[in-house]
């Protein structure tokens, strides 16, 4: 990843780009939960494929 942002990332790599297509779906993790605590009512704690916690978000909406 060259760049990360709220609501998209920038990968460049020319062997990724080959494999992937505009539309596909790819997972990465926010380097930081702004989004997540304006956008969302719950946050998923997940250990490999398991969800281990659902936590409230009390503060969604509140970023001005």
């Amino acid at each position: 990843m060259s760049q990360v942002y709220d609501e998209h990332t920038i990968i460049y790599n020319e062997e990724f780009r080959n494999q992937v297509s505009i539309g596909d779906k790819i997972e990465t993790i926010p380097n930081h939960i702004c989004p997540v605590s304006n956008l969302y009512d719950f946050a998923y704690i997940i250990s490999g494929d398991e969800v281990v916690e659902i936590v409230p978000i009390l503060c969604r909406g509140k970023i001005q």
